[in-house]
C-alpha cells in the first residue's frame, strides 16, 4: 500500500494499492505530468528524477509539487470524461451486441472494443477529489 499525503493538512491522506499505481498513472496518463512513463521492458517503467530523491512508484517521499496537482486534476478530469463517455456507448448497445464485442475482445487477445474500467474509474474519481485539494503531496 503507498499513502498520498497532502500538503494540505486539512486535507485526508488517500491509501491506494502499490500494485494498481503505476497501472493508474500509465492508463490515466496522468504520470506523465510528473514524468512516469513506459520503459523497453514491459512491466518496468521510467521516471525523470526529480532534485528531490524518491520515484513516483515506491514508498520513498516522492514528491509532486502543486503546480503538478492541478495538471493531473486535469488530465484525471479528460479520462474520466472519456470513460463516461464509454460506459454510455456500452449502455446502448443490445445484450447481443455486446456479448459479441467482449467475446471478439476475449478472442482476440487484445481489446478491439475498449471498454470501461470501473476499477479504475473509482480510484481516478477519489484521486481527482483528492489532487483538487492537496496543494500537492507526497507518496510513502
Amino acid at each position: 500500500m503507498m499513502d498520498l499525503n497532502a500538503r494540505n493538512r486539512n486535507v485526508e491522506s488517500m491509501r491506494v494499492n502499490g500494485l494498481v499505481w503505476p497501472v493508474f498513472l500509465k492508463a490515466t496518463g496522468v504520470g506523465r505530468v510528473i514524468g512516469f512513463g513506459d520503459s523497453l521492458v514491459g512491466g518496468s517503467f521510467s521516471y525523470t528524477p526529480q532534485k528531490k530523491a524518491g520515484t513516483p512508484c515506491s514508498n520513498d517521499g516522492y514528491r509532486v509539487n502543486a503546480e503538478q496537482a492541478k495538471a493531473m486534476f486535469l488530465v484525471i478530469r479528460g479520462y474520466l470524461e472519456e470513460q463516461y463517455f464509454l460506459r454510455q456507448q456500452w449502455a446502448k448497445l443490445s445484450k447481443e451486441t455486446a456479448d459479441m464485442y467482449k467475446r471478439e475482445n476475449e478472442n482476440s487477445g487484445m481489446q478491439i472494443y475498449k471498454q470501461p474500467d470501473e476499477g479504475l474509474i473509482e480510484l481516478a474519481e477519489n484521486f481527482m477529489d483528492f489532487v483538487e485539494k492537496c496543494q500537492g503531496f507526497t507518496i510513502d
